[in-house]
């Protein structure tokens, strides 16, 4: 038995992609990568399944279900939320 998958889990969300679970949400920190300049994913956190699109625009803004945050830790109790981040 390996832990591999979770620790592969871990590295593409957390690390790669840029989505950490904490305490108070998911904190989003937009990825630059070289070429990407959109990504999607889809993340479930405390029973909320999150769609999250990243998209390359110059900007650095967060959107939960098409409202501006401040700040960058998201959180919802709905079953689904719709995320757009704009770095």
């Amino acid at each position: 038995f390996s832990a591999t998958p979770a620790w592969l889990i871990h590295g593409g969300f957390e690390e790669i992609l840029g989505v950490h679970p904490e305490f108070n949400g998911l904190r989003i920190t937009a990825a630059d990568i070289d070429g990407w300049d959109s990504y999607q994913i889809t993340r479930t956190y405390r029973s909320t399944k999150y769609h999250i699109s990243f998209t390359r625009t110059g900007k650095q803004a967060i959107y939960v279900d098409k409202k501006p945050i401040e700040g960058n830790v998201v959180y919802s109790d709905k079953p689904e939320a719709f995320i757009d981040v704009e770095f």
